[in-house]
């Protein structure tokens, strides 16, 4: 008999814990029914109160506010959900049923990652972009097939890049970047400017390491560059016209290099460190005509720039165009004196019969040389 008796009063006590539990549960998806967004989210933190463990108050706290298209704070009440309770991520259905009412899912987990990515966008327009990462993170760890989220997920680890204090830590953002990229590019192989940019990462990593001796490592990295960035151009995607150029330079072929250089200059005709690489590209490969349209291009882009004009002196120079290349040199030394570009203009005014003033311009790049003024 004292057995029963005990066992009828655990059962008593424990059904009104129950019933106590469920109350804010239920007016939460009352008010939700009725669209009563200010009403629910006071019934959801009644509910936090109510049973702290629990993940599904955050659920529903976020749908409301993606409801009120107010996504960071969304983005935030997911994320908590997720640290109360990761599991529950692990199956869509089970998430789905956590949020509905008599059967009908009010938001699935595809529309959940649509709210936490607007949640990361809105906290980086914020500035805050630290807070977009996190939110980002929490997205593919959900969602790993989600590729905007690795789209977005590389500019905002570049930006970082950029930021870093050190060397080493921008590496490792990077390194994050291209990780993001490339989980991006599994999901879209043919999307040509994943394919683009990640060959613009895989070059701009490949041109570091040539600068830290790392040749091994340059190698392999120069290699996927120029595959990826080949697949882009051949998926039509005209952008690729220079780095694919100037990665081809790089490993020496620079008659091959020169077409792409060319193109992309073509379809950039404002951009000087465009047409000042063709150049440079086209004087390695040999072929002058090409440097001397492409430096007449980027002196008139860049009038003060020192090297441009300098070496469109020297190619004038070959040329017999002497009063023009005294004047480009002349140019040259009116942004800096150098002893290279006196010796030049030695040169044009010998050729024109001045030879006091070659005289004296050679004297100037003798006292330049020694470090007199």
């Amino acid at each position: 008999m004292r057995r029963l008796v005990t066992g009828a009063l655990i059962t008593l006590l424990a059904l009104p814990s129950l019933a106590f539990a469920g109350r804010y549960s239920s007016s939460t998806k009352i008010y939700v029914q009725q669209n009563n967004w200010e009403k629910a989210l006071q019934s959801i933190e009644k509910w936090k109160e109510e049973d702290p463990k629990s993940a599904e108050p955050y659920l529903w706290e976020g749908y409301v506010y993606t409801r009120k298209e107010e996504y960071v704070k969304a983005a935030d009440a997911f994320y908590k959900a997720y640290q109360k309770d990761p599991k529950l991520f692990e199956d869509p259905k089970k998430l789905e049923k956590k949020l509905s009412i008599t059967g009908q899912v009010l938001m699935n987990l595809q529309n959940m990652s649509i709210a936490i990515l607007n949640g990361a966008i809105e906290s980086y327009n914020q500035g805050n972009i630290d807070r977009a990462i996190n939110y980002l993170e929490f997205l593919i760890k959900i969602n790993p097939e989600y590729a905007q989220a690795y789209q977005i997920l590389t500019s905002l680890y570049q930006m970082k890049a950029q930021q870093a204090p050190s060397d080493s830590a921008a590496l490792e953002y990077l390194k994050k970047a291209r990780e993001a990229l490339e989980a991006y590019h599994r999901l879209n192989p043919d999307d040509p400017r994943a394919n683009y940019f990640l060959g613009k990462f895989y070059y701009d990593e490949a041109v570091f390491l040539a600068s830290k001796g790392d040749t091994a490592a340059y190698k392999e990295k120069m290699d996927k560059a120029i595959e990826y960035l080949k697949r882009a151009l051949e998926r039509g995607y005209e952008e690729a016209n220079y780095d694919y150029g100037m990665a081809l330079s790089d490993l020496g072929k620079n008659e091959e290099a020169v077409k792409y250089i060319e193109k992309a200059a073509e379809k950039n005709p404002d951009k000087f460190e465009v047409w000042f690489n063709l150049a440079i590209v086209a004087i390695k490969a040999g072929d002058k005509d090409t440097a001397l349209k492409a430096l007449k291009k980027a002196v008139e882009l860049k009038p003060d720039d020192y090297t441009s004009n300098y070496l469109l002196s020297v190619l004038l120079t070959e040329k017999k165009q002497f009063e023009d290349a005294l004047r480009y040199v002349d140019k040259a030394l009116s942004v800096k004196e150098t002893y290279e570009a006196y010796e030049q203009k030695a040169i044009i005014l010998r050729e024109l019969g001045k030879n006091s003033e070659a005289l004296k311009a050679i004297e100037k790049a003798e006292a330049l040389k020694k470090g007199k003024k």
